[in-house]
């Protein structure tokens, strides 16, 4: 018998958002968000970074999610910040929960109980 598996995508917790999103991606089989630096300026000893993240939603059609974080002086926070802005809209378009059936071949002993 499958298990099913509920992700929710709350209020992340920090430094998550880009974990959470990549299993949102996974568990409904798209491919992997896209993080890219679009922007990098000022001075080298005070550079502030601006990333944007890319997720392809398959459904029914394919939509582009394409989420600009704020810039930061890290680059790491200014991913997880673009990954903040895609699990918001992702939460708002509905996929707040999200239920996933696995193979009956990959099911292992369910740690949540159903």
């Amino acid at each position: 018998m499958c298990r099913e598996l509920c992700l929710s995508v709350g209020a992340p917790k920090k430094g998550r958002s880009k974990s959470q999103l990549y299993e949102i991606c996974a568990a409904n089989y798209w491919k992997p968000p896209l993080f890219e630096c679009c922007k990098e300026e000022g001075p080298s000893h005070a550079k502030m970074f601006t990333y944007k993240v890319i997720v392809e939603i398959k459904e029914a059609s394919t939509t582009v999610l394409e989420c600009f974080g704020a810039p930061r002086l890290r680059k790491k926070e200014a991913a997880e910040h673009a990954a903040e802005g895609a699990l918001w809209y992702l939460k708002h378009i509905g996929f707040s929960q999200r239920t996933i059936r696995l193979a009956p071949d990959m099911c292992a002993p369910c740690p949540f109980p159903l």
